[in-house]
């Protein structure tokens, strides 16, 4: 079942989540509470900043980037 935050979202911002969620699966994604709790509250911003500083950053780079600029502006 879909979470009431990710329906929410724009349809952008969801497709980051799901490009996320197929690369380290749904449990791997919903570890980023920090992240979620910051889209919850509508702070892209810092949503964003808590997918930079990932371990999952490290490991993946220009991905990442990709997906934080898409969480951070709701934008391709």
């Amino acid at each position: 079942a879909t979470k009431p935050w990710f329906n929410g979202l724009d349809p952008v911002r969801q497709r980051a989540l799901v490009n996320i969620c197929f690369n380290i699966g749904i449990n791997g994604l919903l570890g980023f509470h920090r992240m979620i709790a910051a889209l919850i509250q509508r702070d892209y911003e810092r949503a964003a900043v808590e997918l930079e500083t990932s371990k999952l950053a490290r490991q993946t780079g220009q991905r990442n980037a990709r997906l934080a600029h898409m969480l951070r502006t709701g934008t391709v």
